[in-house]
């Protein structure tokens, strides 16, 4: 495949996707929400109960001798802002007042 095939690939992929956009329901918006808030949801639980347990643990990490908590607090915690943030973006989207061209 030559190299210029990849840009026309995704100016494609672009293309198709921006076209079919607003022709999309909200269920279908409101199903992708749904399985993003699933999957960053997990990562937020599971996330949060590997920091609680090398909390508890009292492990350090190896090179600084630093607490491991201090490092793996923060999956949770950024999984959890993108989980508010999808669902601003959704029930924004909803309501009409986000749009795909905005």
């Amino acid at each position: 495949m030559p190299r210029w095939r990849c840009g026309v690939t995704a100016i494609f992929v672009l293309a198709f996707g921006t076209g079919i956009a607003a022709q999309v329901p909200p269920c279908a918006d409101f199903f992708q929400a749904l399985c993003g808030v699933t999957v960053l949801g997990l990562i937020t639980w599971y996330g949060g109960k590997m920091a609680w347990q090398e909390y508890q643990w009292e492990s350090l990490s190896p090179g600084l001798g630093l607490p491991q908590w201090w490092y793996l607090v923060w999956l949770p915690v950024l999984s959890a802002a993108m989980v508010w943030r999808l669902v601003q973006q959704t029930a924004d989207r909803l309501t009409g007042r986000l749009t795909d061209e905005s």
